[in-house]
């Protein structure tokens, strides 16, 4: 879910639920990211400390090792900026670094923003992820990730 300077993510959690996708939202727990399945409920939403709406944690935590068994999961990962290379400038914390680290091979990475926040460079650091794709308004960017990928996951 999106804080508020972010692209919100309101509507594509209501359109993929609703063409019955599962989907999870993240919590946090600790330094971790913590994914519950999304019920349709928004009521079951949270508002977080640091501004983002949180699942409620009656919600069921989703196994992603198993879920991930099916096919790459697509994973919204929002972010600051965005550079044409997948790299990503978050808010310092690094939830989305660890948990992308973490769980890798199962995911299908894109980093959404408006397009004025995609920049030429951003900062990067060694524990920062790549994006496989960036997408914006007004464009979809597959990432040397992808492009340097011997496996299309899409």
């Amino acid at each position: 879910m999106a804080m508020k300077s972010e692209v919100r993510t309101d509507a594509i959690v209501r359109h993929a639920f609703a063409a019955g996708k599962r989907v999870g939202i993240p919590r946090i727990f600790g330094q971790n990211l913590v994914f519950h399945e999304f019920s349709g409920d928004p009521g079951k939403l949270s508002m977080h400390a640091f501004g983002i709406r949180e699942p409620d944690t009656s919600l069921p935590e989703l196994d992603l090792a198993l879920w991930a068994r099916s096919a790459p999961i697509l994973t919204i990962v929002p972010g600051i900026a965005f550079d044409p290379q997948g790299h990503r400038l978050g808010r310092g914390r690094g939830f989305y670094d660890i948990f992308l680290a973490r769980h890798s091979p199962a995911l299908c990475s894109v980093g959404i923003c408006l397009d004025s926040a995609i920049l030429g460079r951003v900062p990067v650091e060694p524990h920062d992820i790549r994006m496989e794709w960036v997408v914006s308004e007004h464009r979809t960017i597959p990432t040397t990730t992808l492009l340097d990928s011997s496996v299309n996951r899409m």
